[in-house]
């Protein structure tokens, strides 16, 4: 994993309380990506979760509210971004 997506160290931390929550959090944005990276490959996608987000990125949305309406404009993701989020969705038990 390219340590630019999970940014592990060196960090500005010097308190060890944020030190250990700084490496918690890099932990856990590393197993995310792993099972971003899983469940692409799963569904034949040849791409990583570094990949993913940075094409993501480009679809951008805001929220506004308009004479008491919630009004959330969006650019349009192409068809292979949205294949691509169905295919890491968590599908909850039910």
């Amino acid at each position: 994993m390219p340590k630019t997506l999970a940014k592990l160290g060196p960090n500005r931390h010097y308190v060890e309380r944020r030190v250990r929550s700084h490496v918690l959090l890099c932990v856990l944005a590393y197993l995310l990506a792993k099972v971003i990276g899983q469940r692409l490959r799963h569904a034949g996608i040849a791409m990583n979760a570094e990949t993913m987000l940075g094409q993501m990125s480009r679809v951008q949305a805001a929220e506004y509210e308009q004479a008491g309406q919630r009004i959330v404009p969006m650019t349009e993701p192409a068809l292979r971004h949205l294949n691509r989020v169905r295919a890491v969705e968590y599908e909850q038990a039910g």
